[in-house]
């Protein structure tokens, strides 16, 4: 599990000013399968470290996860 391609310049610049930035192409698809299944697991079965944020049912979620391997 490896970044297929650097993070740009211009992309750090765009999360620097917007928080947040799309890395399209960044991560091969055993990564992003892993955090998928990660997901789902943290949303299945949250802990006391999860909390739903949204009003509507599970829109915004957080929980500190680590994503180091397995």
């Amino acid at each position: 599990m490896a970044a297929t391609r650097k993070v740009t310049e211009a992309e750090v610049a765009t999360y620097e000013t917007d928080g947040v930035v799309h890395l399209k192409g960044a991560f091969d698809a055993s990564w992003v399968e892993m955090l998928r299944e990660r997901v789902e697991h943290v949303m299945a079965s949250p802990g006391k470290l999860g909390h739903d944020l949204s009003k509507s049912g599970g829109a915004i979620f957080f929980r500190y996860v680590s994503l180091a391997s397995k």
